[in-house]
């Protein structure tokens, strides 16, 4: 019995020591990645932060990385290696755009013509 009570106790600190450092990673790791710069390569995004908690692109390539909290963290990079647009979601859905190149005159809007059309059919259901 002492046995099991011990080993029980010990589970709990591991998991709760290993949870406090999860949480402090993705901490650190949500504030680096509002520091991202427009034009990040792909390849550099990864290596600094590992691979994605999910790819949810579909023609561009968009991946998300989930905190601990809930909180999600957005990066489009659009058809190619370059981070085009960074947002973070909360826990409730609510969007915050921290930048967003496609808004600029440096995409050119043929690379975006396709898109448009599609937005433009689907939005008349």
């Amino acid at each position: 019995m002492k046995k099991t009570i011990f080993f029980v106790v010990l589970l709990v600190c591991v998991y709760s020591s290993y949870s406090q450092e999860q949480l402090v990673k993705n901490n650190k790791n949500r504030e680096e990645l509002m520091l991202l710069k427009p034009y990040s390569l792909y390849e550099e995004v990864v290596g600094e932060f590992g691979e994605p908690d999910d790819v949810i692109g579909s023609g561009f390539v968009i991946i998300q990385y989930i905190l601990s909290d809930g909180r999600r963290i957005n990066l489009n990079f659009g058809r190619g290696d370059r981070l085009y647009a960074l947002v973070e979601i909360s826990i409730l859905g609510e969007m915050k755009e921290i930048f967003n190149c496609f808004n600029e005159s440096t995409v050119s809007q043929q690379s975006l013509t396709p898109y448009v059309q599609i937005l433009s059919i689907n939005s008349s259901w």
